[in-house]
């Protein structure tokens, strides 16, 4: 079920740009970082996908889905880059379910072709973007809101 034993010093969940340059900074840091880009059903709710045009950037202005095309340009550079892509994976897929494991890290859980995946890290940045809907989690969004309310949670 696990797709390796080791455990990644980060896993980020989300693909646009907040969670590109996440990855990117992970990465930069050393860090042996994974990065859940969604399946087609998440990257469609995404805000990213149809973000037409951002004016407060520079070099931005003429990018068609500027948000999009500036995170697939940050993963294809670190891919590119030799000495770091060895710290750098790409899963493509949305992530279903994520458990402590332990007291020191996290089991993030995904489907693959039908099969149930699985993978450590030490450290999870929620990455989904802006959405029209607040997360729930087991149902209710009650169990995030005293962490939203002391800041540890933004969404």
């Amino acid at each position: 079920m696990t797709n390796d034993e080791r455990r990644h010093d980060v896993a980020v969940i989300g693909a646009g740009g907040a969670g590109s340059m996440a990855h990117l900074r992970a990465v930069l840091n050393g860090d042996d970082s994974v990065i859940f880009t969604g399946d087609p059903t998440t990257k469609r709710k995404g805000r990213s996908t149809w973000v037409t045009h951002v004016d407060n950037i520079p070099g931005m202005h003429e990018l068609g889905r500027p948000i999009t095309a500036a995170a697939n340009g940050t993963l294809k550079w670190i891919a590119a880059d030799e000495t770091l892509n060895h710290n750098h994976t790409v899963v493509k897929a949305a992530v279903t379910k994520v458990d402590r494991d332990g007291d020191d890290g996290f089991v993030l859980h995904w489907s693959e072709k039908g099969e149930a995946r699985s993978l450590r890290a030490r450290f999870v940045i929620l990455a989904t973007g802006i959405m029209d809907v607040q997360p729930e989690i087991g149902g209710s969004i009650k169990p995030i809101l005293p962490f939203a309310n002391r800041g540890d949670v933004h969404y």
